[in-house]
């Protein structure tokens, strides 16, 4: 049976396992099925199912609450608490499949089909930078809203001490 899994996992080496079946992760598969730190908590499911071609699922992770949720064109199938130690650390979007597929993955460079996740978007998901204490503004943190792109960067950080450019090429 082809199975396509979407989650969240912690860092570390990539296992060959789908998101959810191991410790520090969350997974929701096509067949419906949902599985949290290696625990199944949804069994497969035709309402959840979404094994069809051009469908919109959507996994998202709400940090202040350690709630993660799921979605399946435009409607909320899932809300998970997840309060294990490791969902307090950095978590990764995951995909596992053991078919040939082509996905299209939306970071928040474009706006989400499920509205109200469009509340913490971030159109560069790259490039979150709060300033520091005390500062008037968030120089050097500005953002272009271009997926991937760089903020301000100031002059001298690109010179060295006796203001000089300082450049490096590489031949091959």
């Amino acid at each position: 049976m082809a199975m396509l899994s979407v989650g969240l996992s912690g860092g570390g080496s990539l296992l060959k396992e789908l998101p959810g079946s191991y410790l520090g992760s969350i997974g929701f598969n096509s067949n419906g099925s949902l599985f949290l730190d290696g625990i199944k908590l949804v069994f497969e499911a035709e309402k959840t199912e979404w094994e069809s071609k051009c469908k919109v699922i959507g996994c998202g992770f709400d940090p202040s609450q350690m709630k993660v949720f799921f979605t399946v064109d435009l409607e909320l199938v899932h809300v998970i608490n997840c309060k294990s130690e490791e969902f307090s650390n950095p978590l990764y979007p995951t995909i596992a499949a053991n078919v040939n597929i082509t996905v299209v993955v939306n970071f928040g460079q474009s706006a989400f089909k499920y509205s109200p996740a469009n509340a913490q978007r971030t159109p560069n998901p790259c490039f979150i930078c709060t300033p520091p204490k005390g500062s008037s503004g968030a120089v050097g943190c500005e953002d272009s809203r271009d997926l991937f792109s760089m903020g301000i960067v100031p002059y001298s950080s690109w010179n060295n001490n006796d203001g000089n450019v300082t450049r490096s090429y590489r031949s091959n």
